[in-house]
């Protein structure tokens, strides 16, 4: 069993940096030099920004090491100045709390221990959390949820799937949730899990420790 979930997580691991390294190409392939210089330096964001030729509506943190900002050039022809920024203030938050990297290490656990149901809950709450931290990071800065609730509401119409789990995208996550923070900032966001979950997840986590302790016995 520890034998399995070790190769699992490899090879999670292997396949997942492969794609990222493909995705990763393709954004430069892509990148406006020009475009990326000139909001750059309206958005003064100067190192971790990147604009990409694109027809689709694209926002999203992606990278481990450095994470960059990425827009494309659709998405900021569509917005209004002000809207851009609560984007990028949204996005920003992602990157100062490297969620690229923490989504991409859940993923890879909820994946390898996918016969605990605590490990997909923890991965899936974990990434409505952290955007409505980015949201609340966001209006923060903006004083205001009015321009991070327009941006929101034209995105969710052209949602994008990214190939890759070290991305983490604007409108691409709990859009329910965080329109709700945006009305009612006061309101607590249920966090469900089934008592059965738990039950399960204890009994196999007793059973993996059980194993191991009798194998170092």
């Amino acid at each position: 069993m520890i034998a399995y979930i070790l190769l699992v997580t490899i090879g999670k691991v292997i396949v997942q940096i492969f794609l990222s390294c493909q995705f990763r190409s393709r954004l430069i392939n892509l990148k406006d030099n020009e475009m990326t210089r000139l909001y750059g330096i309206k958005l003064n964001r100067h190192e971790d920004l990147m604009i990409i030729k694109s027809d689709r509506i694209l926002a999203f943190t992606t990278g481990i090491k450095n994470p960059v900002i990425v827009l494309s050039t659709s998405l900021v022809q569509m917005l209004e100045m002000e809207e851009l920024e609560a984007v990028v203030e949204h996005e920003t938050f992602h990157k100062n709390n490297r969620d690229p990297l923490k989504i991409f290490i859940l993923h890879v656990i909820a994946q390898s221990l996918w016969f605990i149901p605590l490990t997909k809950w923890c991965y899936e709450n974990f990434k409505i959390m952290s955007e409505l931290m980015a949201d609340e990071y966001a209006v923060t800065k903006m004083g205001s949820e009015m321009s991070l609730g327009s941006a929101l509401l034209k995105l969710i119409k052209n949602s994008f799937k990214t190939p890759s789990t070290l991305v983490v995208q604007f409108s691409g996550e709990s859009v329910n949730f965080r329109l709700q923070q945006l009305v009612e900032p006061q309101k607590a966001i249920p966090v469900k899990l089934k008592l059965f979950h738990i039950a399960i997840s204890i009994h196999v986590m007793l059973l993996l420790m059980g194993m191991v302790l009798f194998t170092l016995a």
